[in-house]
């Protein structure tokens, strides 16, 4: 019997020791990181300044008002979409508000200004035209 005593005793005190040596601590959730890209979300009203060139010596400009509308997605990427014509680009945006990227024969780069401007250059060509755009614009009040 006393062997069983003893036995019994020291189960029961490492039962014991266990389940109060493991304190449970507290889980402290960590603090969301913000979305820099958060304040550039929005439409923004741009002037759209443009020429065209060809090799035949023809060149024209053209100037319109339209609407960008610029939303997140995963990772560090923008959708950056121009209504006039219906172009969409996605592309990642630095901290700083600064994005590029290679389109066919050109290129497009670009700026988020403060928390309220943009302006972005599209640089295009191919054997014998060649198109330049920018686009300037402040984002539209939202209610």
């Amino acid at each position: 019997m006393k062997k069983y005593f003893n036995k019994i005793v020291i189960l029961v005190g490492i039962s014991i020791l266990l389940f109060t040596a493991c304190k449970k601590e507290k889980v402290i959730d960590e603090p969301q990181l913000s979305d820099y890209r958060a304040k550039w979300v929005g439409s923004y009203d741009c002037e759209e300044n443009g020429s065209r060139s060809t090799v035949g010596g023809t060149h024209t400009t053209f100037q319109y008002q339209t609407i960008v509308d610029v939303i997140t997605l995963e990772d560090s990427l923008l959708r950056i979409t121009e209504n006039r014509n219906n172009n969409s680009f996605e592309m990642k945006v630095d901290v700083f508000g600064n994005f590029s990227m290679p389109l066919n024969h050109g290129g497009l780069t670009g700026i988020f200004i403060e928390k309220d401007s943009i302006k972005i250059d599209m640089r295009s060509g191919m054997l014998g035209c060649a198109t330049s755009v920018t686009y300037k614009g402040k984002k539209l009040k939202t209610n």
